[in-house]
């Protein structure tokens, strides 16, 4: 059988999405030697999977940039759906939350989260994507009827959907979620010390894209408190490339008291994160709205204890891994995170409960889990 993999939704700096597209390839190529996969990926993309060299895998590149998002989806209504045609396609999984209007092949989804259609609203600094979201949001009304099969991420992701599109059954979605970057290795020596990163005391951690939702803000503010009534020697070290247009963010930085303990790195390269994480005492993250939370699973393969926010797919990514603050009490979280930093057996608690909740995410078992629903797609009558 011959199955399409559709990553041009994907574009050049995506995190999650990428981690999540580039492995589940990867994942699916491991353990399928019967079907040939034919992946179709932009110009701007095709570096990414350039190390996916499997005998039954084929990777089609579009001459686009799908950065262009119009670009990209009339490439997806007109070439896409005439290649999977000439091709014959039995099936095709579309990665990036689309089917496209125009397509005739049997097609799989994976919704990855709905925040950017239904609250980008919220965040003026994303006003010139608010007509592309608003596109998109009526599109995904055609996606889920479409689609053979929808992949949610997440529980989170799931109950998204059937709040805001309860005409689709919820038989039809299946949630299957993700795991860690195989492309990271972390028993990998790096040539980037914390001396170079001017790191110099015990610190508390944040690594995250600075966008609104993801509350970094506030982590300041946390750390404001946190410093003024217990003293405490640490550093905040936040990691992440900005994606804003005020500077509320920089903003927050250089009114603190205690801005010379804030450490903005900004976006650093995946070899100085192993370093980062291994030597920080605490890793924080606030973010309001996740479709699945991959920062948490990254933290506990280093085994240090983690506060997170109790908001969206968070608990469920994090389990009895973390401990959880509400991101609107801050009074709490400063508590929460003193008695991380000092009481030793709540370190050592969440050590041993790390260990669990990150086994229960493997691609391996991700991958078999979607298979199956390639083949009963490919075997059934039902569109």
């Amino acid at each position: 059988m011959k199955i399409g993999l559709n990553a041009l939704g994907l574009k050049s700096k995506t995190g999650g999405v990428e981690t999540y597209i580039y492995n589940i390839v990867k994942a699916i190529l491991l353990n399928d030697n019967n079907n040939y996969y034919y992946l179709f990926v932009g110009e701007n993309t095709k570096e990414i999977f350039k190390n996916l060299t499997f005998k039954n895998l084929k990777i089609i590149v579009f001459p686009i940039n799908t950065n262009n998002s119009i670009l990209r989806i009339i490439t997806e209504n007109s070439l896409l759906n005439l290649y999977c045609l000439l091709l014959n396609l039995n099936l095709v999984h579309h990665f990036c939350n689309y089917i496209p209007r125009i397509f005739f092949t049997k097609s799989v989804v994976t919704i990855h989260d709905l925040g950017g259609f239904f609250y980008h609203e919220k965040y003026p600094e994303y006003e010139d994507m608010h007509k592309y979201y608003e596109y998109m949001k009526k599109e995904l009304t055609y996606t889920l009827k479409k689609a053979y099969r929808v992949i949610a991420i997440s529980n989170f992701t799931k109950s998204e959907i059937l709040k805001y599109y309860p005409q689709i059954n919820s038989d039809k979605i299946e949630v299957i979620g993700q795991s860690l970057d195989t492309r990271k290795d972390k028993t990998t020596s790096s040539n980037i010390s914390l001396k170079q990163l001017d790191i110099d005391k015990p610190y508390i951690l944040s690594v995250s894209v600075i966008r609104p939702h993801k509350n970094m803000t506030i982590l300041i503010d946390i750390f404001n408190k946190i410093k003024e009534k217990y003293k405490i020697p640490h550093l905040l070290v936040i990691a992440g490339g900005i994606q804003l247009k005020t500077n509320d963010f920089l903003d927050a930085i250089n009114t603190s008291p205690y801005k010379q303990d804030i450490k903005y790195l900004g976006y650093v390269k995946n070899d100085a994160l192993p370093v980062l994480y291994k030597n920080a005492s605490c890793f924080v993250f606030p973010s309001l709205y996740e479709g699945f939370g991959i920062p948490l699973l990254e933290a506990m393969e280093y085994r240090i204890p983690i506060l997170s926010s109790n908001a969206a797919s968070l608990p469920e990514v994090g389990g009895k891994g973390c401990l959880y603050f509400n991101p609107e009490n801050i009074f709490n979280t400063v508590e929460q995170l003193y008695q991380i930093l000092i009481d030793k057996n709540i370190r050592l608690t969440l050590h041993e409960k790390q260990k669990n909740q990150l086994a229960i995410f493997n691609w391996n078992n991700i991958a078999e889990k979607i298979l199956k629903i390639y083949k009963k797609g490919i075997l059934s009558n039902e569109n």
